[in-house]
């Protein structure tokens, strides 16, 4: 048995000091770090922030879809004459210039304007559903150009029409589809902007879906 004044073994020393600082209980030994929690995603929080851009970009796309190709590409060449609607010119390349070429074209000049544009602002809302909801005005702006009609009447003859109709359909939907897939997302949370974006890309899907139903209608009423 070791004495009060005897020197303390080195060993004893080291395992005395490693009791000492060791936690009081199993439990505490145990237990584990506390880790940050991930935020929570509500998707319906979510929508409900990007509800007026989603119904914007899903009105732009039944518009379009429900016209392109469908009305636009039957719609004719007029000319100054019967003569010249059987030049070549009319059945060969008026449809793929003035048609696809041109929409395509604008398109994707207002694509490249949404992306520096700085009207409307993203809080503006209410000015780009406007316009996505004044684009119906084009259902009978083709309509009643010159197409060979079963039910209508051709009212715009012309082809200036047809082409000035053109470029703003093609305009229009680049600019509106743009700003609408920037500003959607732009509104929510950092860590929301992925769910926000898959939104915005979902009801795109479905307005190229609910236009390509209703261009069938379209092609019947004309």
């Amino acid at each position: 048995m070791m004495s009060r004044g005897d020197p303390i073994d080195p060993f004893t020393r080291l395992l005395h000091t490693a009791l000492s600082t060791a936690p009081s209980t199993t439990e505490d030994a145990l237990a584990p770090s506390p880790v940050d929690k991930a935020p929570q995603i509500s998707a319906w929080a979510i929508l409900l922030k990007i509800k007026w851009y989603a119904l914007s970009v899903f009105l732009v796309y039944s518009v379009t879809l429900a016209l392109f190709p469908a009305v636009t590409a039957k719609i004719k060449w007029i000319g100054s004459g019967p003569a010249d609607q059987h030049s070549v010119w009319a059945t060969n390349y008026f449809v793929p210039v003035c048609c696809f070429l041109l929409y395509n074209g604008c398109d994707y000049l207002g694509r490249i304007a949404g992306g520096f544009t700085v009207w409307p602002r993203k809080h503006q809302w209410y000015l780009v559903l406007a316009m996505a909801v004044v684009r119906l005005a084009f259902f009978p702006l083709l309509m009643y150009c010159n197409v060979d009609h079963k039910h209508l009447d051709t009212v715009f003859n012309s082809d200036i029409y047809y082409i000035a109709f053109m470029t703003l359909f093609g305009l229009s939907n680049g600019y509106l589809s743009t700003l609408c897939m920037i500003y959607g997302p732009g509104l929510v949370e950092r860590e929301e902007q992925n769910t926000a974006s898959s939104m915005m890309a979902a009801f795109l899907g479905a307005g190229l879906c609910i236009g390509a139903f209703v261009s069938n209608a379209s092609i019947q009423i004309i």
